[in-house]
């Protein structure tokens, strides 16, 4: 008689919100959207910075300009992925059955990779683009472009 009995559990708004502010796309898969929730994921966490990385290294005049419209992308998406996992957490209905991808671990698993992802994205820019370096002051060498100090 076990057999039969079905796992269920409503779908809590709060915790969709609080789960796409951890990373986009959680609110998703937590209301059974795996698909869309992979994608946001996907979008937001490894193609963005990626993109931003790349764009960075190619024109460097027009950096601040891309940059603004990719943070602002960025900034769509993520508010995005909150109104709608809100939405979507309001709408299914109150016997939801639970689906194979929506346990703890699961979710573990995502937030690593998103943040893997995007230290990684990180570490990459930093090594290959961008790095901070101090100018001696006795190296007047490049100085109408580099002041001694900067």
């Amino acid at each position: 008689m076990t057999d039969n009995i079905i796992n269920t559990n409503p779908r809590r708004p709060w915790l969709a919100v609080v789960l796409s502010l951890i990373t986009p796309g959680l609110g998703k898969i937590y209301n059974g959207k795996l698909l869309r929730g992979l994608l946001l994921i996907f979008l937001y966490s490894i193609s963005i910075p990626l993109i931003m990385a790349l764009l960075a290294g190619i024109a460097p005049s027009r950096t601040t300009s891309i940059t603004f419209l990719l943070l602002l992308v960025s900034f769509v998406i993520y508010i995005f992925a909150l109104v709608d996992s809100y939405r979507l957490a309001r709408q299914t209905k109150t016997d939801y059955q639970l689906k194979e991808y929506n346990r703890f671990c699961v979710y573990l698993f995502l937030i690593l990779i998103a943040a893997g992802s995007t230290l990684g994205n990180g570490l990459f820019v930093r090594g290959k683009y961008v790095e901070a370096f101090i100018i001696p002051a006795d190296a007047p060498s490049m100085y109408p472009a580099i002041f001694p100090g900067d």
